[in-house]
């Protein structure tokens, strides 16, 4: 208790005697633990964001014209058993019309009611651990060495961009000690 009571007792001599030093040097420490806990709190939120926006990221695999119908569900199983899809959604020719409709709101394709010219695929989707871009581009290439498949399609440059930025943030709180 002699301590505490020593501490308190030079604080109100220092307060006293140099009253706006005292008080500069609590205002300063007090704006320094705030900006600590404001880049804290905004790591944690990009974090977070940076967690839900991977795993949004899906990627589009286009199947080969020559491929029958029959063959489709033995295309699908080869394709989710790549290590690291978690899942794997088909879109038929048909179904890529009604998504294309959808999002122009017009049928773009209206005068090819017999044949449709747009292509059939999965979309892939990949289990938490494998949201790399290394491991995506292990799995892109595990997948286009199928020769059904013609091609394929993700946003790796975005991928690229948002682990630099976070490897930048990650860096800087490194840096700061938080």
């Amino acid at each position: 208790m002699s301590r505490l009571a020593h501490i308190l007792k030079e604080f109100g001599r220092n307060i006293y005697r140099f009253p706006f030093t005292a008080l500069g040097s609590l205002l300063s420490l007090s704006l320094l633990f705030l900006l600590f806990d404001l880049y804290w709190i905004g790591a944690e939120t990009f974090e977070k964001t940076y967690e839900r926006l991977l795993s949004d990221l899906e990627m589009e695999v286009f199947i080969a014209e020559e491929v029958p119908e029959v063959q489709i569900p033995d295309v699908q199983a080869a394709v989710a058993g790549v290590e690291g899809v978690s899942s794997i959604r088909y879109i038929s020719k048909q179904d890529a019309r009604e998504i294309m409709h959808a999002s122009l709101g017009v049928d773009l394709l209206a005068a090819y009611d017999s044949l449709n010219p747009l292509p059939r695929s999965f979309i892939v989707d990949f289990e938490t651990p494998y949201l790399t871009s290394d491991q995506v581009v292990e799995i892109s290439a595990q997948i286009k060495g199928m020769p059904v498949v013609t091609e394929l399609y993700y946003n790796e440059d975005w991928l690229k961009k948002t682990e630099g930025t976070r490897s930048i943030v990650l860096r800087i709180g490194m840096a700061l000690g938080c």
